[in-house]
């Protein structure tokens, strides 16, 4: 980022002007019990009471004056879309109570159509259930599900649009998820609010298979290479696949939303892949997969996040970047968040999945992942909580490359720049966190500054180091590893400053280990 050029953003814009400043961000406290790491350190329980005065790298101090200033930006410029008054509903186009899911589709489409061509409006559905299949947003169109009312995805395929994006990317020639409820490409201006709830009613299709193109399961909501968008005020529930998917879209608020997504395999709650200028604020996300989850599968730049205020429970990874990484990531701050395992009991779900999760634990807490040569770079996370984590904190570089057809393998990928400051927690464990790196391409550049996690304690032999990445799925989970707080391989620049991980019983392993290289 260059601090310059923000700086004069915030002071040239006029709602940047008019507003308050507002501090993200403090430097933290830079002294602790730990030295800084070196390969094949060890630091356990009986480690010697020697007060190490720790310097904290000058960068890290640079990174929060530059996402605090950053995230200044994103609120003053980040704004929901005020159009014109025009306002239509599908009544106006025929639709009754007694219409069918196709009639209704096409009633609430031309409601849509009607709007945008005159330029630009709200479309309301206010009354009641409005059973639909797939509505796609146009220009300057707020689609408002007003408090009461429902829209409901259909369960017949034939009232699905196949829309294959103008710009593909690695997913969709992978597995060929064409279908949503809402839909938008190249659209600016589009907002869905009201206070209402989307119901996809996941719970009815098929949950054969954990790859998406083995069934026809449609996403909720999905947004592709769009301008200005705003969601908020809704109740998301039961997808059959991804909740809502924001491909390549710059200015994107979410905001205010409640997420349940639980009712079928690959329950995301939110995934946003290669956009810039993001707000994600004051969201509930709780979800059978990936809770909040940025990707990279367009191959481009996923740049200047901001995430506050936001809950999100999940059963594989509450916060996540990644599986897929073809593109890169950078300006990333994560600010006053609870992240942790499911809120609800889904003992019957994963029975009926032919899943084995622990049904209140989630795998990984907050987990960084480069599998297909993307970089992530200049990410913070300050003032958040993790619970019922197995490992609250994952970062992990391999060398999968899902590419797509004819695409020449890039080299490996990078993790640079990563900060975490004031992490809490209690019930984590036992299976602790882990960075690994890739062999000749190691994570750089890692701070941990006053963290204080409760972690549960392993009462097994001392663990085998986990295996490399690799070409493998980078995922947290699996066996515990060998230190019950962090343990590390492939890594350099590692700086820890007041971090305690507080054991719940004994455990035979050390705090810390850091493999040798």
């Amino acid at each position: 980022m260059d601090r310059r050029a923000s700086m004069e953003t915030l002071a040239a814009h006029d709602e940047c002007r008019s507003r308050p400043r507002r501090s993200f961000l403090k430097n933290s406290v830079a002294f602790a019990l730990m030295p800084v790491f070196h390969p094949g350190y060890v630091f356990g329980q009986t480690a010697s009471a020697v007060n190490y005065t720790i310097t904290i790298p000058d960068w890290v101090a640079t990174l929060k004056s530059d996402l605090s200033t950053m995230a200044e930006i994103l609120e003053c410029t980040v704004l929901p879309w005020s159009g014109p008054n025009l306002a239509a509903t599908p009544e106006q186009f025929g639709y009754t109570v007694s219409s069918t899911p196709t009639q209704t589709t096409k009633c609430i489409q031309t409601a849509i159509d009607f709007v945008s061509a005159k330029g630009g409006g709200t479309v309301n559905l206010s009354n009641g259930d409005y059973v639909s299949g797939t509505i796609i947003l146009k220009d300057n169109v707020r689609l408002s599900i007003n408090d009461g009312a429902r829209l409901i995805g259909s369960t017949n395929p034939s009232d699905y649009l196949r829309l294959v994006p103008i710009t593909q990317t690695e997913m969709d020639t992978s597995y060929q998820q064409f279908y949503s409820i809402i839909y938008a490409e190249r659209a600016t201006n589009i907002a869905i609010t009201g206070g209402g709830i989307i119901d996809g009613q996941g719970e009815k299709y098929p949950r054969k298979n954990n790859d998406f193109g083995t069934t026809f399961r449609p996403f909720g909501i999905r947004i592709i290479e769009c301008n200005k968008v705003h969601v908020s005020k809704v109740t998301l529930i039961n997808a059959a696949s991804w909740m809502q998917l924001y491909l390549s879209c710059n200015n994107l608020l979410v905001e205010n939303i409640t997420v349940s997504n639980i009712s079928n395999i690959n329950n995301d709650g939110i995934d946003i892949d290669g956009c810039k200028s993001v707000i994600v604020r004051d969201c509930v996300i709780n979800s059978e997969d990936d809770g909040i989850c940025f990707k990279g599968s367009a191959g481009g730049l996923l740049q200047n996040v901001l995430v506050r205020n936001c809950q999100s429970y999940s059963s594989t990874n509450a916060l996540k970047i990644g599986t897929d990484t073809q593109g890169s990531f950078n300006n990333i701050l994560v600010y006053n968040c609870t992240f942790g395992g499911p809120k609800t009991d889904r003992t019957l779900l994963y029975k009926e999945l032919g899943l084995h999760y622990d049904t209140f634990d989630v795998k990984g807490g907050i987990s960084w992942e480069s599998a297909d040569g993307g970089s992530l770079s200049n990410i913070l996370v300050s003032k958040c909580t993790i619970n019922n984590a197995l490992s609250p904190l994952f970062i992990g570089i391999g060398d999968r490359f899902r590419l797509m057809p004819g695409q020449e393998k890039p080299p490996v990928g990078s993790i640079r720049r990563i900060v975490f400051d004031q992490i809490s927690g209690e019930n984590n464990g036992p299976n602790g966190s882990w960075f690994s790196g890739f062999k000749g391409k190691p994570i750089t550049d890692v701070v941990l500054t006053n963290i204080s996690l409760g972690v549960k304690a392993y009462t097994g032999k001392i663990p085998n180091a986990r295996g490399e990445i690799g070409t493998g799925y980078p995922d947290p989970g699996g066996n515990p590893v060998p230190a019950y707080g962090l343990w590390g391989r492939h890594i350099t620049n590692l700086t820890l400053s007041n971090c305690n991980w507080k054991l719940t019983g004994t455990d035979p392993r050390p705090m810390i280990q850091i493999e040798a290289t």
